[in-house]
């Protein structure tokens, strides 16, 4: 199955992971999100686990990420997702431990990762 037109997604293809600690107003949430990326840099799936076990949170955020990679899948645009998802808010939210600052939700956080990695992708090519 060709996931985007012109694309379909490789057996074996490049990813990153971040480990994200969300500092909420009552307690900590420690997430561990993934992305990977088509041939043309947009992202091609999202995975997220949380250190918790068994948690609500965890569920809903691990379905969330399956959501968003299969809309991927299907043609809808890496910027349709961040513009619905950017800036939600729902706890915990807080501030994280790394350069991506307070967030408002953990999809908030996950969104500002991905955006994060495809910046760094496309400052990288630009400077080859």
């Amino acid at each position: 199955m060709s996931a985007v037109p012109g694309f379909p997604l490789a057996d074996e293809r490049e990813s990153v992971t971040r480990k994200i600690t969300i500092h909420g107003a009552h307690s900590s949430l420690v997430l561990y999100a993934t992305v990977s990326f088509y041939p043309n840099d947009e992202p091609a799936e999202i995975f997220i686990k949380a250190a918790k076990k068994g948690s609500t949170l965890g569920g809903f955020a691990s379905a969330w990420a399956r959501m968003v990679s299969v809309s991927l899948h299907r043609g809808v645009s890496w910027s349709d997702v961040v513009e619905k998802f950017r800036g939600m808010g729902f706890e915990p939210s807080g501030e994280t431990h790394s350069e991506l600052g307070r967030v408002g939700s953990p999809l908030d956080a996950v969104i500002r990762f991905v955006e994060k990695v495809k910046y760094e992708r496309g400052q990288k090519k630009r400077n080859l």
